[in-house]
């Protein structure tokens, strides 16, 4: 694959990440997949990593805003 196709790729990925709000995995899809290569991990390990990394991130973000206190007016 030559580089101007990869990059094509990569945007795409970034820009449906984007519109699906999911950006953690728009942030992390092409470390992660070095990773799985050099870990020699299936196309399913790869995906479940991105999705584990995306709802952590979804958890975190419900966490913080459940636990912001309301603020009064005085």
């Amino acid at each position: 694959m030559n580089q101007t196709t990869q990059a094509l790729e990569h945007a795409s990925v970034r820009q449906y990440c984007k519109v699906l709000r999911m950006p953690v995995i728009g942030s992390n899809f092409v470390r992660l997949s070095e990773q799985a290569i050099k870990e020699q991990r299936s196309h399913i390990g790869y995906l479940e990593a991105l999705l584990t990394m995306e709802r952590k991130s979804a958890i975190v973000t419900q966490f913080r805003s459940a636990s912001a206190m309301p603020s009064y007016p005085g």
